[in-house]
């Protein structure tokens, strides 16, 4: 029973990786209707797609989960952290190519107790949706389909039983049909075809007639405890009697799921279950059946596959507007149609006509607008329903959206004109998110940056969709619907590179560098060699020099930025800025005398020159996967004529001829996802070789093996080819993802002593996403003796106080997220570093899966009785007229964080123990 389901699951996971890909013009513009404020604590959906909520003090963070209504199941929940109040709920749902169909949102914030809120909204996806596959049919063991418009791919599910659901899953399929004869088809058995294409949603699962027109049969089904409900070959279910019963309830629930879609009273043990789901036409799937016994707690439930004996219709094709009229291509079989008109498309708001005899329907009386589209669903006694057949939107959408690519931002960076000439000649101006075009209607976009942005280019759907043009302003037809995003950057250049010939045997030095863009120039360019390629061997090369074989080169050269370009710093005006020499990352520094923002130095090392065959590829400075960061895909070549080859560049996962695969979790790593404890990950380099170089590879008929070596940071890689082996390969190697490494432990929160108050046991870390005070120990207070303290103790003046606590890792699934630096951790107690004097208590003992802190608090226990406003106030004056407030000050008695200087920090101490 399960087996269809879980591989159905796993085949439709595998469908929406591959589903996203770039936009194509299927994409649709939409109004999204905001959801305004609820009660209890407030969120909202703005008309951008973006949900708001009020922040909770308290939170560590907080979660999102997009829930299935009605019913229980999570679609996905995302993680946020504590200095967000916003998420692009839309732009997410987007990216995961959900349906159009209402959602309940829910929202937690972590660590507080009952803070959740939900509501439920419509979501309703850009993306037009591929036509249901028809005709199918058997030929022989061989499954064939018609074409579905514009898809690319299918996935076809074989059904090898009729009751448990087990499937033979093919994807990826290209063709129209698929040969199953290596399984063996017998009547009865019926397979099933979902097409994709990028930029579409995927379509509606079409169900083919049984193989040779068998009939199905029942798997029985028994439980094994009481009242040993039974389901027998002939689908009638039964099970004891129960004392006490005055009849029987019997519940069919979609599963997974909480939605009943019958109940069912009985008077006996027994029923036709399936012979009733037969007559009402259920559909072929997973079902919980639940019996209850009146009058009593009896009862039970099982999960079940019912697989219907009735042929389902096949979807309606080619669904359009004609004027108000939708119109659909006629369906084999059907008797009558139900046509859904959507109003809005936002709230999923509709209008029915049902029943209908005719392929058509007039909408006049609707009014549509552009923007709406239908639905039509075929309907014939003996058949079951079709699944539903969408249309495309009303008129064609010209939609677009403002991108800040600096700050990874919508709606930022800059503002986009739409105008269209209508047909009378007038030109209707907006600067919204779309407008409804007529066929054939001019339009012209404007990218508008904002001061201190450039516009870069649009882009197809999304930031990372295909680039339509780089020109600020275009005007053309409206033959398509078409969502376009203007990319926008800032003028700070944050990358920046040059190429040259590289080494190579019995070459000269190359000293015309060529800039990869036209924004700067590369000048002041410094040959040097070296035998060994350590420091203080190098020696400067002339331009009659040589290039040999075996020794190391590397070059110097400063980089100026031409006006009004600037090159990007940090906050201390260093460069920010990246530098590739022919593809590779470079070292950068900050020019003598220059400033940052106009000159940079690069140097560059090209490693030891190898002979025109290369046996040994290195690949240097992978950063290796540590838990909660995200992927890097930067290298350094440490070799010569070879170079990372960036032709398999795919935006998504592989970038810089780098791509990382979570080896434990079967999956692509994405660049925002990050790594996770005790994974295992897989990074891929991609090479090729530079002219005159080739690789060392072995003869295999037409096409040539790598018989080299390569390593990644030393590690003896794995090879492989991508096309030619002779001039493309790729090297491999699996990281095991580490804690992360942690330094400093900060504590605080911890008041301390003051004389007539209690011991303080509670305190806060800095991190607590990756380390916690040990929950075993506490923290523990020791007074002047030596002796224990409780919490109903009280501190008394002029005694010294001591406490000792440990820090330890969090863990997840039982791996610890980071490790402390052995011998190396500093600890830091309301911002005072502990520090280690011998004879004395303070200490930091440390190891990486523990930090225990030893530290004395002797300077505030000096105070006593209740403190006052004018406590706080005498202190804050003496402060402001730069009274000197060493150890020998009069109010060192109000040294609160204990760091021997009186601050503004003990000003608010007074304050809060003065609140509570």
């Amino acid at each position: 029973m399960n087996a269809k389901k879980n591989t159905k699951l796993l085949a439709i996971l595998l469908a929406l990786v591959a589903a996203v890909g770039l936009m194509s013009i299927a994409a649709q513009a939409r109004f999204i209707l905001p959801q305004e404020k609820i009660g209890g604590w407030p969120m909202w959906i703005t008309e951008d797609g973006l949900l708001h909520w009020e922040e909770s003090p308290n939170a560590t963070g907080y979660r999102i989960d997009i829930c299935e209504h009605p019913g229980i199941h999570v679609y996905e929940s995302i993680d946020i952290n504590t200095a967000v109040t916003v998420y692009d709920l839309f732009g997410k749902m987007d990216a995961g190519m959900y349906e159009s169909e209402t959602y309940r949102l829910e929202l937690i914030a972590k660590g507080v107790e009952n803070a959740k809120s939900s509501f439920l909204f419509y979501y309703d996806s850009p993306y037009e949706k591929l036509e249901a596959p028809i005709n199918l049919h058997w030929i022989g063991n061989t499954a064939v389909w018609d074409p579905v418009p514009n898809a690319d791919s299918y996935n076809v599910y074989v059904c090898a039983t009729t009751t448990t659901g087990s499937l033979s899953v093919r994807s990826g399929i290209k063709t129209t049909s698929l040969d199953f004869s290596y399984l063996s088809p017998e009547d009865g058995w019926y397979f099933e075809v979902i097409a994709f294409a990028d930029g579409y949603r995927q379509s509606e699962t079409s169900e083919s007639p049984r193989r040779g027109g068998g009939s199905r049969s029942i798997l029985p089904q028994a439980a094994s405890e009481a009242p040993h409900m039974t389901l027998d070959k002939n689908g009638i279910l039964s099970w004891d009697s129960i004392a006490g019963a005055t009849g029987y309830t019997i519940d069919i629930y979609r599963h997974p799921g909480m939605q009943v879609y019958e109940s069912i009273s009985v008077n006996s043990n027994s029923y036709d279950l399936f012979g009733r789901m037969d007559e009402q036409e259920y559909d072929s799937t997973d079902y919980r059946i639940e019996m209850r016994a009146k009058g009593t707690e009896g009862g039970q439930n099982m999960i079940l596959y019912y697989d219907s004996p009735y042929e389902r219709l096949e979807a309606p094709t080619n669904l359009r507007w004609v004027g108000h009229r939708a119109e659909w291509d006629p369906v084999p079989h059907a008797e009558y149609y139900n046509v859904y008109l959507t109003h809005t498309t936002t709230d999923g708001g509709i209008s029915l006509s049902s029943r209908l005899t005719d392929p058509f329907v007039y909408l006049t009386e609707f009014e549509p607008q552009g923007g709406w589209y239908f639905e039509v669903i075929a309907y014939a006694d003996g058949y079951r329903h079709s699944v539903v057949s969408e249309s495309p939107r009303k008129d064609h959408y010209i939609g677009v959206a403002p991108y800040d690519s600096a700050l990874y931002e919508y709606y930022n960076g800059g503002k986009i004109k739409l105008e269209m000439e209508t047909a009378e000649g007038e030109y209707n101006v907006s600067y919204g998110n779309s407008i409804s075009a007529p066929e054939g209607a001019t339009v012209t976009v404007t990218a508008l940056p904002e001061e201190g942005y450039r516009f870069v280019e649009w882009r197809i759907r999304n930031e990372k969709g295909e680039v339509y043009s780089q020109e600020a302003v275009m005007t053309f037809p409206a033959t398509q619907t078409l969502y376009l995003v203007g990319i926008f950057d800032y003028l700070p250049l944050t990358e920046a590179g040059f190429a040259l010939d590289a080494p190579i045997e019995y070459g000269k030095p190359d000293f015309t560098p060529v800039c990869n863009e036209s924004t700067y120039i590369a000048e002041d360019l410094t040959w040097f060699v070296s035998s060994t390629g350590k420091d203080g061997s190098w020696s400067v090369m002339d331009a009659s020099d040589s290039f040999e074989v075996g020794k190391h080169y590397k070059i110097e050269a400063c980089l100026s930025v031409k006006s009004p370009y600037v090159f990007a710093v940090d906050d201390a005006w260093d460069p920010a800025i990246s530098v590739t020499v022919n593809g590779s990352p470079a070292q950068v520094f900050a020019a003598y005398e220059q400033a940052a923002e106009e000159c940079v130095f690069v140097k560059y090392h090209f490693g030891i020159l190898n002979d025109t065959v290369i046996e040994q590829i290195d690949i240097n400075s992978i950063t290796e996967p540590v838990v909660g960061e995200s992927p890097l895909y930067t290298c350094a070549i440490a070799g010569n004529g070879y170079t990372v080859n960036k032709a398999y560049d795919n935006g998504t996962y592989a970038i810089n001829g780098i791509c990382w695969y979570d080896v434990t979790f079967d999956m692509w790593v994405r660049p925002k996802d990050t790594f996770q404890i005790g994974h295992e990950y897989k990074v891929f380099v991609d090479v090729k070789t530079e002219n005159g170089y080739e690789f060392y590879t072995t003869s295999l008929g037409s096409s040539y093996k790598p018989a080299g070596w390569g390593y990644i940071n030393g590690n003896y890689a794995t090879l492989g080819m991508q096309s030619d082996g002779r001039f493309e390969q790729s090297l491999s190697w699996t990281f095991t993802c580490q804690p992360k490494p942690v330094s400093l432990v900060e504590v605080s929160g911890i008041d301390i002593p003051v004389a007539g108050t209690q011991p303080d046991f509670t305190a806060k870390v800095s991190d607590p996403n990756f380390y916690r005070l040990d929950p075993e120990y506490g923290i523990v207070w020791y007074d002047g003796d030596m002796n224990e303290m409780t919490p109903e103790d009280t501190f008394k003046k002029g005694v010294t106080y001591r406490l000792m606590f440990s820090v330890i890792p969090v863990e997840e699934d039982g791996l610890p997220v980071c490790r402390f630096v052995n011998d190396k951790t500093a600890v830091t107690i309301n911002g005072n570093s502990v520090v280690k004097q011998n004879g004395y208590w303070d200490e930091v003992s440390d190891s990486p899966k523990r930090v225990t802190v030893y530290y004395t608090f002797s300077k505030s226990v000096m105070y006593e009785g209740p403190l006052t406003v004018l406590n706080a106030l005498s202190l804050l004056k003496a402060i402001n007229s730069g009274e000197s407030l060493e150890s020998d000050s009069a109010f060192m008695k109000y040294d609160f964080n204990d760091n021997g200087t009186l601050e503004t920090f003990d000003v608010i101490a007074i304050i809060k123990k003065i609140v509570g």
